[in-house]
């Protein structure tokens, strides 16, 4: 669970660090290099938003991998105690 959040967190990071400026700045007069430059916008908006969201989930991967370990400690514990029976 560790491995899988830290993944989530470096991609996000990695995502959030995109630079998508290049696409404003594309010369030309054609259509297809009008729709590149329009596309800058957009796709800045959604690349900071999935790497916020990767974010998000790596720090649910970490509270749930604690947890899940809190738990199974507290099993086992209680299987533990059983042994004295």
């Amino acid at each position: 669970m560790a491995a899988l959040a830290q993944s989530w967190q470096r991609s996000g990071h990695v995502l959030g660090t995109l630079d998508v400026d290049d696409l404003e700045n594309t010369a030309g007069t054609a259509r297809c290099m009008n729709a590149v430059r329009s596309a800058a916008g957009p796709t800045r908006r959604v690349v900071r938003g999935v790497a916020t969201r990767l974010d998000a989930l790596s720090q649910i991967a970490r509270r749930f991998g604690a947890s899940a370990r809190a738990d199974d400690d507290a099993a086992a514990a209680a299987l533990r105690g059983l042994a004295d029976r």
